[in-house]
């Protein structure tokens, strides 16, 4: 089993791989 607190981090490190990139790619569409 899974620990909560991997998880806690592994979600905290998704969203703060995922938000600068997301980020990134809406910047991208509203320059074309």
């Amino acid at each position: 089993m899974e620990k909560p607190w991997t998880l806690i981090i592994d979600d905290a490190l998704s969203s703060s791989f995922i938000s600068p990139v997301t980020d990134a790619i809406e910047d991208d569409h509203q320059l074309i």
